[in-house]
């Protein structure tokens, strides 16, 4: 405001068109605006990839568990999702206050606290991996729950894209990136109904294979942890494709 007032007094004072000065303010503002939209976006997007993170940590956690090394890994593949995780909420908390201040940084808001629960979840599975024994993970059970983990690996990935997407759609309206955009949320539906059968698989083998209940219930727990997350990425991403689709149609 304070540069509009100063342009506009130099350009009264200089005699200069007032359309001129209309036209350069217009500028400025947009400006403004557009920087402030950019940032909205990066906070999710930023989300986003710790989202992406967590997930790849678990999923390369489990994709070979035959060395020695391979369980106080999950160790540091907790700790750092936890990290993560806290960071995650810490972007939850800058878009809330945000939120106070426009309409626009009310729905990233809205956006940012549906995909915290991702993260959550996503957390709260890599923290079950830390309480596995060395015996506890036969093949039967590490494939279906590292076929789970790699789900939601793409599905987090899908998640990033469309927010990029959804950012190309914003400053230029292209068919291309709403096209994409559109595909990627059809791609997470998906995959969270193909979690769900994973992770019946999992219990599946679990009843076939667990020699340790302990254990059994702290895979039975990740895998419904991931499988929730999954699910919390779903609604996610259909809140993201009705407020793209709200700002291009109208309500839908």
């Amino acid at each position: 405001m304070r540069f509009i007032l100063k342009a506009c007094a130099h350009g009264l004072l200089n005699k200069r068109p007032l359309a001129l000065i209309r036209d350069e303010a217009r500028v400025e503002l947009y400006k403004y605006y557009h920087s402030a939209q950019q940032y909205l976006l990066d906070l999710v997007s930023n989300h986003a990839a710790l989202a992406v993170e967590i997930a790849a940590g678990i999923r390369d956690g489990l994709l070979d568990v035959s060395s020695p090394e391979a369980f106080s890994r999950f160790e540091r593949i907790g700790q750092r999702a936890k990290e993560w995780e806290r960071k995650a909420d810490e972007l939850v908390i800058t878009a809330r206050e945000l939120a106070k201040q426009s309409e626009q940084a009310d729905a990233i808001r809205q956006l940012l606290e549906a995909a915290d629960d991702i993260a959550d979840e996503l957390e709260e599975a890599a923290f079950h991996l830390t309480l596995l024994k060395a015996d506890a993970l036969a093949e039967e059970i590490r494939l279906p729950l590292a076929t789970l983990a790699r789900l939601l690996v793409e599905g987090t990935r899908e998640y990033l894209k469309s927010i990029e997407n959804a950012r190309g759609i914003q400053r230029s309206g292209s068919p291309d990136d709403m096209h994409d955009f559109l595909k990627s949320i059809h791609r997470i539906v998906a995959i969270e109904q193909e979690s769900d059968m994973v992770q019946r698989e999992v219990r599946k083998a679990l009843v076939n294979a667990a020699r340790d209940y302990r254990q059994a219930f702290v895979i039975a727990e990740c895998a419904k942890k991931l499988e929730s997350a999954a699910d919390a990425l779903m609604h996610t991403g259909m809140i993201l494709r009705d407020q793209i689709l709200a700002k291009i149609m109208g309500p839908v």
